[in-house]
């Protein structure tokens, strides 16, 4: 359902904070659940891994998970965080939390930019906030009540704020050989890729064709192919049972011994302690 920026009206519905240190301290899959309205759950401690709609999506301190109604959320635990339930539009009922009363699903231009995840470690002013609206949260009385609100608000002012620029450089010109690049290193990043190649082919210079891909991505393509590498490596080792080196082949890289140097360097874990650490497999 469409709702115009006008008709944003965020309502704090409920806050908690969890501990999933007191539970367990080694990998736990808790129970699944439907989300029934928009959430944001900060997190405080802890390196973990949310499922949302099936897909595995690792989070650690000061990262945001971002929910949405009607998704269906699977925790692995141990973490610390707060959690918030919210109305967009201040007309839902915190008593109707029931499968049945799953709030509207809301898109406008804002609203739309908000993905699955936030990474607040270079934002304290907006990790600042989270904590100020906990606490706020904690009293019932009117004036604190309305400076919740106040607060929600301004936190979505600045995450609507951090995922613009994304969307302004999704939307600005740029040399189409350097999109053709990028679609080329996405859609074969389990192959071997020979950046050599891409540049002779763009008809680019070395040096414009790094600059532009720079410009564009924020990284050069040598570290975009890693960091893309890395991602389907921390997803296959917390989702499969393969073997590192079935991880390693399986992500571009033939040498695993190769691959788990830059596995190390990446995540400061070799793939086999980071798997025993995060993998939602290690307990049910």
């Amino acid at each position: 359902m469409y709702i115009h920026v006008k008709e944003i009206s965020p309502k704090l519905l409920k806050s908690d904070h969890f501990n999933g240190y007191e539970l367990t301290k080694e990998p736990l899959k808790l129970a699944p659940r439907v989300c029934y309205n928009y959430e944001f759950e900060f997190y405080i401690k802890g390196d973990c891994g949310v499922y949302v709609d099936g897909e595995y999506i690792q989070f650690a301190a000061n990262d945001l998970s971002i929910r949405k109604p009607g998704q269906k959320i699977c925790w692995v635990a141990p973490y610390e965080c707060y959690n918030f339930s919210i109305s967009l539009n201040g007309n839902y009922d915190v008593s109707a939390d029931s499968p049945e009363q799953v709030s509207t699903y809301f898109e406008n231009e804002l609203i739309n930019l908000l993905g699955n995840k936030a990474k607040l470690q270079e934002y304290p002013h907006i990790r600042a906030m989270f904590h100020q609206l906990y606490n706020v949260s904690k009293k019932s009385d009117p004036l604190n009540v309305f400076n919740a609100n106040r607060i929600l608000m301004d936190i979505l002012y600045e995450l609507f704020k951090l995922a613009t620029p994304e969307k302004e450089l999704r939307n600005k010109t740029i040399n189409p050989q350097i999109t053709r690049a990028i679609d080329h290193i996405k859609s074969n990043i389990t192959d071997e890729i020979n950046i050599a190649d891409l540049i002779n082919k763009s008809g680019l210079s070395k040096a414009y064709f790094n600059k532009c891909f720079k410009s564009y991505i924020g990284t050069t393509p040598s570290k975009f192919i890693t960091a893309l590498r890395m991602d389907k490596a921390k997803l296959l080792l917390c989702s499969t049972n393969h073997s590192i080196a079935e991880v390693a082949s399986m992500c571009g890289y033939y040498d695993h011994t190769y691959f788990a140097y830059l596995f190390k360097n990446s995540t400061g874990f070799s793939p086999s302690v980071y798997r025993k650490n995060y993998s939602p497999h290690v307990r049910a």
